[in-house]
């Protein structure tokens, strides 16, 4: 330190410096983990779309993360950070038991994540260093000054993450063809309004094989999974473009405004109105 120190030398002005770039601070954030295969594929369903982002650490057991039509292997001892708005859901977990953290949060602007798009990330040493220590705060008993040096720590992650992803190449996603959730959510990608009588025509399989079929793979039923990912692209539109509700409705497979509008309210608590209206 006092070495490093000797070699600061006077500044030719004093007054313009580094660090002119403005930093988004992370608000509101949440941090739970999922212990269980059947835990993990439930909260998921529920959880539907927000407009939140999702960091998640594998420290045990391996699967697949599907993001909207994409499909990822993910291992222990990697990251992987869900933007908002991006469907996700889990399958082919190889264990029973898991050990999988979450950090949920809102960042604003969300551009400043984009480099961290459909990535994934090792844990490194100094990765784990402050995630470790953005735990124990969380887990600290609350006191003065806790929520900003936790928006610090997690805003310090997030920069190592930008720094890791500028010198890696992307992550190749899973060519799953076998697997039926990663086949629904892309043909889903490709036809938003597309049912599960055409998905079934589309593979030439019966609709009962595949009801049966998806149940097993990803824990829920097709519909649901349809349901969800049709609520999931209208928060979408309703949040990002200026798109008539009705219209919306049409986009994402619904038969009817008010059909819709009940679908809408069921999965989000509010009508799509009242959603758009809640955006500030």
């Amino acid at each position: 330190m006092n070495a490093k120190l000797l070699k600061l030398s006077d500044p030719s002005d004093y007054f313009p410096g580094t660090g002119n770039s403005p930093l988004p601070a992370p608000q509101n954030i949440l941090l739970f983990a999922r212990h269980t295969k059947q835990k993990l594929q439930e909260e998921a369903l529920l959880s539907r779309s927000h407009h939140r982002f999702v960091l998640i650490f594998n420290l045990e057991t391996a699967g697949y993360v599907h993001i909207d039509h994409l499909t990822f292997r993910f291992y222990p001892g990697q990251m992987l950070l869900i933007h908002p708005f991006q469907f996700h859901h889990y399958s082919h977990l190889e264990k029973q038991k898991l050990k999988w953290g979450f950090c949920t949060f809102e960042l604003d602007p969300q551009s400043f994540l984009a480099p961290l798009r459909n990535r994934i990330f090792k844990n490194s040493a100094a990765a784990g260093k402050l995630l470790a220590e953005i735990l124990e705060t969380w887990l600290a008993k609350k006191t003065g000054g806790q929520a900003e040096k936790l928006q610090a720590l997690v805003l310090l992650l997030l920069i190592a993450l930008k720094q890791s992803a500028a010198g890696a190449p992307a992550a190749v996603p899973v060519r799953a063809g076998g697997n039926i959730l990663h086949r629904v959510n892309r043909f889903l990608h490709e036809h938003p309004a597309a049912g599960i009588s055409d998905f079934a025509e589309n593979s030439g399989v019966s609709e009962s094989w595949l009801r049966e079929k998806f149940r097993k793979t990803a824990g829920i039923s097709l519909g649901s999974h349809i349901r969800n990912c049709r609520i999931n692209r209208a928060m979408m539109l309703l949040r990002t473009t200026d798109l008539p509700v009705a219209e919306i409705a049409g986009e994402t497979g619904f038969s009817s405004l008010q059909s819709f509008s009940r679908a809408f309210k069921t999965g989000a608590g509010k009508s799509p109105r009242a959603y758009r209206n809640s955006a500030g």
